[in-house]
């Protein structure tokens, strides 16, 4: 199976660790048919008017599949393929308040997916998520929201450092999202690593680390009430790192 996916596919890495333990949200994966796997990117540049061959066939059955599995998580509805999320530009790609939303931000996903990638990614699934609520002070970009978020690099069974995952430098404004007054502030605020977040998400990536192979990034969120979330993972190659750490 692995050979049909990209590394850093979710759906090579999420089965492994969904019964570690770890709190993650609600999710499902609709993966492409075996017989169409390139179906989200064909259908992205015959939706965009790029391609001449039109939508491809297998869209609507599969789609309505997807719709299916929407509902049975509810809405709002974070939703993402198994490579890209398009976070940066929220209102319009991965949150999505109604199913009449859900297309539309779709074909943003997959579409700023391609931009992203110098070759393009190779899209094999659409991750339906539990929309969490966290604890964001502020919003960036396209109406993110801006949270208490971490990264762990971990390498054949241990943690090698972590770091916070949103750093002042990274802050942009676009497409009407306000600026706030104090950012800055409340940015500071998220960053700070308290000792007993460190050993509780520490604990987290080790257990992960203890059952993947090589060197990966694994992401974590705070949930407004407090909860800590593993939300996604990849290659640690292919994952951004501070400039300033070891």
């Amino acid at each position: 199976m692995s050979e049909r996916f990209d590394p850093n596919s979710m759906c090579l890495w999420w089965p492994k660790i969904i019964d570690l333990g770890i709190p993650v949200p609600k999710t499902t994966i609709a993966q492409t048919p075996d017989e169409c796997p390139d179906l989200l990117n064909q259908w992205m540049w015959a939706a965009i008017g790029e391609s001449d061959e039109g939508i491809p066939s297998g869209w609507g059955v599969w789609f309505q599949r997807v719709q299916e599995l929407a509902d049975s998580i509810g809405y709002p509805l974070f939703v993402r393929t198994d490579l890209f999320s398009g976070k940066h530009g929220w209102n319009r790609t991965c949150y999505v308040p109604a199913a009449d939303d859900l297309e539309r931000h779709l074909l943003w996903i997959v579409h700023d997916g391609e931009l992203a990638s110098f070759i393009g990614m190779r899209h094999r699934a659409v991750v339906l998520r539990e929309y969490l609520l966290l604890d964001s002070p502020f919003r960036a970009f396209e109406g993110m929201p801006v949270a208490r978020e971490r990264r762990y690099f971990v390498r054949d069974g241990e943690v090698i450092c972590h770091h916070p995952y949103w750093i002042a430098d990274a802050m942009r404004w676009y497409a009407g999202t306000p600026k706030p007054r104090d950012w800055e502030r409340d940015l500071a605020a998220l960053n700070e690593e308290r000792a007993a977040e460190v050993k509780l998400l520490t604990e987290y990536a080790t257990r992960v680390a203890a059952i993947m192979d090589g060197y990966w990034s694994v992401d974590f969120a705070c949930a407004h009430d407090g909860t800590w979330y593993l939300i996604d993972m990849a290659r640690g190659e292919n994952s951004w790192h501070p400039d300033h750490a070891d």
